[in-house]
């Protein structure tokens, strides 16, 4: 199938796919935010998670609407998830937490809000590299397992 007749798809064609990701920045931004946090909930995190889980529900619906099976909606609902929002928002998560602890260590005198500028830099600069390798295990873990079970029930 050539470029051109490929069907344009909004949720992966658009600028709207970068809502998918919204997470991975609000993980780079963690510890701006920690002042906002109460009781463990930190709410300017959870509404990233927020915006990339909605964005892989319509996404998951969106193929469900054009397909009219239910496998696709949960291969892509379950796909979404973990490469958009579970594996890559842990992993940001786990770089600014030891990059934090790795400059605490090293810098301590540089002023905490500066080390935090710090971490948040070396987050957001990780998710260009993260991104590709994801959804290709993703990719290959659905292939394995789910995907040939899920597309039999349809049928």
């Amino acid at each position: 199938m050539s470029e051109e007749d490929k069907e344009y798809d909004i949720y992966r064609d658009s600028l709207l796919r970068y809502a998918g990701y919204a997470n991975e920045c609000g993980e780079a931004f963690r510890a701006q935010t920690a002042k906002y946090t109460v009781g463990g909930f930190n709410g300017p995190v959870a509404l990233t998670y927020a915006i990339s889980v909605g964005y892989c529900a319509a996404d998951a619906y969106d193929k469900y609407k054009k397909t009219g099976k239910l496998a696709g909606f949960a291969d892509a609902l379950g796909w979404q998830l973990a490469a958009s929002v579970i594996i890559p928002g842990f992993t940001i998560h786990q770089v600014c937490h030891y990059s934090g602890v790795g400059l605490a260590k090293t810098m301590p005198k540089v002023p905490l809000p500066r080390r935090q500028l710090m971490v948040s830099a070396v987050g957001l600069a990780t998710i260009p590299f993260i991104i590709h390798p994801i959804d290709r295990a993703v990719d290959w873990v659905f292939d394995q397992f789910p995907r040939k079970y899920l597309y039999n029930l349809d049928n």
